[in-house]
Formats: structure tokens, C-alpha cells, sequence
């Protein structure tokens, strides 16, 4: 028998002839040289580098492969699970701690995701820091595995032959037949790991720069492949027709989004009487912070349903986030408001936090730029609050409340005929006295603080002194000398500033 593994011609023993012991060990070499032609035990491993067998637990899985990996995106392994998981579950990679492994669109395994004994693929996602299920391949995977085994029972057999060799000639003949074995059970496992890896491959399209159009052999894209986008950081899936973000592009590998009502279409188009409607401590977040623009265009819907309703709690809040530069939330046909309100139904407030100005829609004969209903005053108003009643317009400014309507002057007017006078905090004094007259000013006054004082007699200088050692611009009085003359006050809580 002759072949690239075992060639006895040479020293082949004539029929009838005794064996000499040089001639046993002539076959001896030649199955020596036989086996050393066989793949190499990490050349086995070609097929079967990134598969191993589970020792841990249901829903906690061990795997100790025949080397330590490094983790890193796309990553992928295979492996027997012996226990069929029961919900969310871990695997645990030579001792690199456990990590979660979830389906494509990041949720956690459920009951009966995979059984006992079934072949498992898994690719690490570094955003997360978690493995990805691909797919179980259970038939391929197991053949791979079986084959793999025979081919180390035969290259164990073969080498036991070989220490046999130099009893018998048969024993050594017994040797080459089972080298010829394992090179078949080799070859099968090769075949059998190259066919896994195949349809591994098929799935799992690996890292690449942009969305792929065909798979790694060149073939159509199947439904459900995946790869991982190396520019945009993120795994994307092939739905049939468009590649979509695992992460965050829920509308494209089909499950919805939290409390959404509605149909998702399309790039993300909402349908539905109900408009969009997020439950307690939901987020809508525009954008992914790669600085491109993105829009939320919504039609305008009956007025019994609100084209945006966020609901909060006391500690739960529904946030609208923008993120990159240029989002914009667009409402067009709106007859239906936009309501933030707590769940017991109240009018909850609106946060605008921005790095620019907030800019209102200039009015028009239809619509004012800005309503602000009639209301009761709040009891205990913040600084910065506004509100209108049915007395007046009101903001809430450094601690005290301040009527900003049209008819109400926030001074108190003061004839002053007499020669002396002390002002109090708003007087707007009107110093008439044909004779000098002086005017001191109050102690005990805040920042911002105003008092106005004009001469309007005829006689002479009008002083408006300082209280005690307080100051005007620096100076302890200030003289109004001409008819009509006036000097508006603002105090920095300590002395007073001619504005």
C-alpha cells in the first residue's frame, strides 16, 4: 500500500520469507513518517479553534477553550451547551468574567431560547460588554464535534500501533490501516468544520467599514445576518431589504418601542390615532451623537389626542432628548396640544435646557407668540416663575413679586412740600417746596432697591443725603440744583448707585 501518509514498498517482506527485526523496524519508520503527516494537533484546530464544551451551569455557562481569547468586537465562538437555559443567562470565557448574552436587539434570553446539548454561536458586542446570539447551527456544530473526537481516537490509535510496531508486522501493517482511518476521520472533521464555519460565516459577515450587499462568499444576504459596523461603533442586522442598527433602530428588527402606540413604517414614520405616548421614565432620544441632523415630524391629530404626551411622577421623569447639533422636533397641522402632566393628571412643567436662546414664532393677527392663561397666583413662587391672573401679569424676581402689567408704575408717588424728608423704598419723590429741601435716604435697604427723586419747585437746591455714612457714587450727598432735575437709585445693599 502506497500514499502520501504510508509507502512499505521499499521494504516490503517476500511471501514465504521470515522478517528480520531490521525490516519491522524499516515499516516502523515508514509509519513514524506516515503520522508526522498528519495535521498537527493546532492544525485540527483550524475547524474547531473557537468551540468548546459547556461545564457550567443552566442560565451560567463556562467555556474553557483551548487558548485565552482576547475580546474584542466581532469575536465569535462556538459551544455545547449542556444545559438548556431557563432566561436571561451569562457565559463565562476562561475565567474573563461572565458575560451576558443577549438576542440581536440587545433583550435578555427568555425560557427555551436553546436546549440541552444544542451547538450555540455567540459574537462579542465591546458596547456592553456582552455576546450577541447568531445562531445554534445545532447539526453542523454537532458533526464538527464528533468528527473532531474520532479523529483524536484514531491519531490515538495510530500512535499506539507504532509503539506496538516491533512486535509484529502485523501490529505494524494494524497501524498504517488506522492512519489511513484518521486521515479520513480527519478530513471528514475538516469538512464538517469548514461546512459550520461556512454557514457561520454566512450570518455573521464579521467587521466591516459600510452595509455589505452581499455576504462573504459573494451570495445574497440572508434575513437575519449581522456584522459588526466598525465607523458607526454598533451591530447592524439585514432585514430582508435594509441593514439596521441592532442598538437603537428598533422599527427595522421588529420590536417596539417602550409604550409606543402606533405602528412603526418605514425609516421610523409613526401611524396611529394616539400619536406617540411614553409611559414613566422613558426616554425618546433624538439623534446618536455622531453630529448629523436628525427631525421628529409630526402631524397634527384630533384634538382629544395630543400629538406629543411625555407623563412623569414626582420621581420618574419622561424625557424628549436632542442630541446632535441641527435635531429638530417638528409639529405641522397641529390641532391637538403637546402635554406634559404627572400621572394624576395635573399640568406638569416643560425644562428647556439649550446652549443658545429660545426663540418663539413671531405673532400674527391668528396667534400670539406666547399664552399664558389666567390662573390663581402660586403660593410659594420660585425666582424666574411668571403668571397671569384676572389683576394683572407677574414674574418673581430676586424674592419678591413684581406686577409687570401695563397700568402699574412700580414706584409710590410722594409730593413733598416740607423742607425734610425720608424716603422709603420706591418713593418716587416729588420735591415742590420753593425753598432748600432735603431728602435722606432709607437704611436698611436691599439690592435693587429704587428710589426716584425730582425737584419740581421753583426755589432752591433739593440734597439727597446718604443715611448716616452711606453714599451716593461714592459721595455722601447729591445736589439737584435745576428745575426739573431728577436722580434715579439702585442699591447694591449697601450704598446707593445713580443709574
Amino acid at each position: 500500500m502506497a500514499n502520501d501518509y504510508f509507502n512499505h514498498v521499499a521494504n516490503r517482506v517476500s511471501a514465504g520469507t521470515r522478517a528480520i527485526s531490521a525490516n519491522v523496524n524499516d515499516v516502523a519508520d515508514e509509519i513514524s513518517i506516515g503520522l508526522d503527516k498528519l495535521p498537527t494537533e493546532n492544525e485540527l484546530k483550524l475547524g474547531l479553534t473557537r468551540y468548546a464544551v459547556d461545564s457550567g451551569v443552566a442560565d451560567a455557562y463556562v467555556l474553557t477553550m483551548p487558548y485565552t481569547p482576547t475580546l474584542t468586537d466581532g469575536f465569535n465562538l462556538l459551544f455545547k451547551a449542556v444545559n438548556a437555559n431557563t432566561g436571561a443567562s451569562t457565559v463565562n470565557v476562561n475565567g474573563l468574567g461572565a458575560k451576558s448574552i443577549v438576542n440581536p436587539d440587545g433583550s435578555a434570553l427568555i425560557l427555551g431560547t436553546f436546549g440541552s446539548n444544542a451547538i450555540v454561536i455567540i459574537a462579542y458586542e465591546s458596547i456592553g460588554d456582552r455576546f450577541i446570539l447568531v445562531s445554534q447551527n445545532p447539526a453542523q456544530a454537532a458533526l464538527a464535534q464528533s468528527s473532531a473526537i474520532a479523529a483524536a481516537a484514531s491519531a490515538g490509535d495510530a500512535s499506539t500501533s507504532e509503539g506496538n510496531a516491533a512486535t509484529s508486522e502485523s501490529n505494524a501493517l494494524g497501524s498504517a490501516n488506522s492512519a489511513g482511518a484518521a486521515q479520513t476521520a480527519a478530513e471528514a472533521a475538516q469538512t464538517a468544520a469548514e461546512l459550520a464555519y461556512d454557514s457561520f460565516d454566512d450570518r455573521y459577515l464579521g467587521s466591516k467599514a459600510s452595509d455589505p450587499t452581499l455576504d462573504n462568499d459573494g451570495n445574497a444576504l440572508l434575513t437575519g445576518a449581522l456584522y459588526w459596523n466598525s465607523t458607526g461603533n454598533l451591530m447592524k442586522a439585514y432585514n430582508g431589504a435594509t441593514w439596521a442598527d441592532v442598538a437603537s433602530d428598533v422599527s427595522k428588527v421588529g420590536t417596539p418601542i417602550n409604550d409606543q402606540v402606533g405602528v412603526w413604517t418605514g425609516d421610523g414614520t409613526i401611524e396611529g390615532t394616539a400619536g406617540l405616548t411614553f409611559g414613566v421614565n422613558h426616554v425618546l432620544q433624538v439623534g446618536d451623537g455622531s453630529q448629523v441632523a436628525t427631525a421628529i415630524n409630526v402631524e397634527g391629530t384630533a384634538t382629544a389626542n395630543p400629538a406629543i404626551r411625555l407623563y412623569q411622577s414626582a420621581s420618574n421623569r419622561a424625557t424628549m432628548q436632542f442630541v446632535d447639533s441641527g435635531d429638530v422636533l417638528q409639529i405641522v397641522n397641529l390641532v391637538g396640544p403637546i402635554e406634559l402632566r404627572p400621572n394624576n393628571g395635573t399640568p406638569g412643567s416643560i425644562t428647556v435646557e439649550t446652549d443658545g436662546a429660545l426663540t418663539l414664532i413671531a405673532a400674527n393677527t391668528a396667534h400670539p407668540s406666547l399664552n399664558v392663561p389666567h390662573g390663581t397666583a402660586p403660593t410659594t413662587p420660585a425666582n424666574g416663575d411668571i403668571w397671569s391672573t384676572t389683576a394683572g401679569f407677574f414674574a418673581r424676581i430676586n424674592g419678591a413679586t413684581v406686577d409687570l402689567s401695563a397700568n402699574n408704575a412700580p414706584w409710590t408717588y410722594t409730593l413733598q412740600t416740607g423742607t425734610t424728608y425720608t424716603a422709603v423704598v420706591g418713593d418716587f419723590v416729588a420735591a415742590s417746596n420753593t425753598g432748600a429741601v432735603t431728602i435722606t435716604l432709607p437704611s436698611g435697604h436691599s439690592v435693587n432697591d429704587t428710589i426716584i427723586v425730582k425737584k419740581t419747585g421753583s426755589g432752591g437746591t433739593v440734597t439727597v443725603d446718604g443715611n448716616a455714612s452711606e453714599t451716593i457714587d461714592g459721595a455722601l450727598t447729591f445736589p439737584l440744583t435745576a428745575l426739573n432735575a431728577s436722580i434715579t437709585l439702585i442699591s447694591d445693599g449697601t450704598n446707593w448707585l445713580i443709574v
